[in-house]
């Protein structure tokens, strides 16, 4: 939103153990019409953690003027951060050729409190200052190709790829229905008391669609439909609701 993004373009991400449960609330407040609840939303974190990749970064102050910055002492510079990146990375188990090193600038005009990180094409320093100026204009607006630039840090990601997880969808199937997930029936209170059907989240299978209220319970997570919105299950096993 700060971004100029309107929201009601969007779909909601319901995660978390309690996200599902007031997800339909809050979309209905930002005129979001559409949702999707993962398979398991109270370990998305925690899943969301093993899959990423390893990211280590270290620095070197340097300071430096950009102009006189010597080739020679930045690379050295860099190759005693990448060893140490290399080692770090290899005791995490992480193979060379899952290694991938990114060099990085951190440069300000002369005379500024903060620095921007510029990716490091070669060790080529007029290149640098001027995707510095570039990227000072983009992130503030305006640049100085005149003044004066310096190197504050030489700065190294060291990524390190995790494995990919792959997923295998099942087939939906058409006109499918909730019934054989149903529990109970029980009191809940959205716009006014009502019974509604209580499902349970493993055993809806792919393509089982059903109108709110309801209510879908898992060992993570609920998942409380308000009026108005229609659910089914996709192959992932992921719900996806929309207001209908």
């Amino acid at each position: 939103m700060e971004r100029g993004h309107d929201v009601r373009d969007f779909c909601l991400v319901a995660f978390g153990g309690g996200g599902p449960l007031h997800a339909c609330a809050l979309a209905e407040s930002l005129g979001i019409r559409r949702m999707l609840v993962p398979r398991f939303p109270g370990a998305t974190s925690a899943l969301g953690l093993l899959l990423s990749d390893v990211a280590r970064e270290y620095s070197r102050t340097v300071m430096v003027a950009a102009p006189a910055a010597g080739g020679d002492d930045l690379e050295q510079g860099f190759a005693a951060l990448e060893e140490t990146a290399r080692a770090d990375l290899h005791a995490e188990g992480i193979a060379p050729r899952r290694t991938e090193l990114r060099r990085l600038l951190d440069m300000r005009y002369v005379g500024q409190s903060y620095e921007l990180p510029v990716p490091l094409r070669a060790l080529d320093l007029p290149r640098a200052a001027a995707d510095f100026h570039a990227l000072h204009a983009q992130r503030f607006g305006y640049s100085r190709p005149e003044a004066p630039v310096e190197v504050v840090n030489l700065r190294l990601k060291a990524i390190g790829g995790a494995a990919r997880l792959r997923l295998r969808p099942e087939a939906e199937t058409p006109g499918a229905t909730p019934d054989a997930a149903l529990r109970e029936r029980r009191k809940v209170i959205v716009d006014a008391p009502e019974r509604v059907p209580v499902y349970d989240r493993d055993l809806l299978a792919p393509g089982a669609a059903w109108l709110g209220p309801a209510l879908v319970v898992q060992s993570d997570s609920t998942f409380l439909l308000h009026p108005g919105w229609q659910a089914r299950v996709d192959g992932y096993g992921n719900i996806i609701a929309a207001l209908s």
